[in-house]
């Protein structure tokens, strides 16, 4: 691809998050990010149908970055507890997703974050992905995970408990649940 087509989509990208981080996303029209990304319309045009086609690029590139963050660091096969250790740390230490979990269209990116991480999650864990309450516990764990993003994110962060507490305590409820269930008649 050409370097100026190259820098000029580069520039897109950082103008877009700049300005989510100032206002939020539905604070971005095409010519304030024109302006920043010290571009014209016909260029951002050029390569966007409009906003919505930029912001749904933005956020599924956020989200392939999230997933890859998580693959480097590699656990351990069975251990769930540090996958989904590490998945915590990728949402709090990841500025991105900040951008989206705090606007009007956060449904529809963890919507979209939780398929492509429970892909990725079945395929580290195939065993446990083929059990037949996977979807529930994991629906559980993951929206747990956004949660504790949303409530221990940015300038909280020192009040989280350790993520291996939390880890322990989710497997201390889900083995104490499962013990009621076996003792119903």
């Amino acid at each position: 691809m050409d370097k100026r087509i190259v820098r000029t989509l580069e520039n897109i990208r950082e103008a877009f998050f700049q300005l989510a981080y100032e206002g939020g996303i539905d604070s971005i029209s095409v010519k304030s990010l024109c302006e920043r990304a010290e571009i014209n319309k016909a260029t951002f045009y050029a390569h966007y149908q409009g906003m919505y086609q930029l912001i749904e690029q933005m956020e599924d590139e956020t989200i392939a970055e999230i997933v890859e963050i998580n693959q480097l660091r590699q656990v351990s096969p069975g251990d769930v507890e540090g996958f989904m250790g590490n998945m915590l740390d990728s949402f709090l230490r990841y500025r991105k997703d900040k951008v989206f979990l705090h606007s009007p269209r956060r449904s529809k990116f963890i919507g979209k974050l939780y398929e492509c991480i429970k892909a990725d999650f079945s395929k580290s864990f195939p065993k446990i992905a083929s059990h037949p309450d996977f979807e529930t516990a994991f629906c559980f764990l993951y929206h747990g995970l956004i949660g504790m993003t949303l409530q221990y994110g940015e300038g909280n962060r020192q009040k989280m408990p350790p993520i291996s507490s939390l880890s322990q305590s989710v497997t201390r409820l889900l083995s104490e649940y499962d013990r009621v269930e076996s003792e119903k008649p």
